[in-house]
């Protein structure tokens, strides 16, 4: 198996801020996929940090090569680290972290409290 990253170990990438417990959509383009030739299989997404009341993936889709996550909950003022890994019909396997933050501005302090689980929690799967 050959993992291939998606995007630098400096590119960072985020997705737009939500409120808290927000839900809400976001894309991403798998354009490295769609350069190799190959096509999509399956695709998971995994988020750090985890548990009660912390980001959390409600579904994933992919649609050609551009990915949907559905997101809800978050802490505010929390940064969460989104590992995205697609596995293409060749075998070959892409990984991607997109990077994003609840946003504070209706907080009440102090916060983010500390995460329950600082690791990657279960990730969702979509297969072709």
């Amino acid at each position: 198996m050959t993992i291939y990253a998606a995007v630098g170990p400096y590119d960072a990438r985020w997705w737009p801020s939500p409120l808290p417990g927000a839900n809400l959509s976001y894309t991403e383009t798998l354009s490295n996929v769609q350069a190799s030739g190959d096509t999509v299989a399956s695709a998971s997404l995994a988020i750090e940090p985890s548990g009660t009341g912390e980001l959390h993936a409600t579904s994933l889709s992919v649609s050609g090569y551009t990915l949907t996550a559905k997101l809800s909950g978050g802490q505010p003022g929390r940064v969460y680290r989104n590992l995205l890994t697609i596995t293409g019909s060749s075998g070959a396997v892409w990984q991607m972290v997109v990077w994003l933050e609840v946003s504070a501005e209706a907080a009440i302090p102090p916060c983010p409290s500390p995460a329950p689980a600082p690791g990657f929690g279960t990730s969702i799967t979509w297969t072709a």
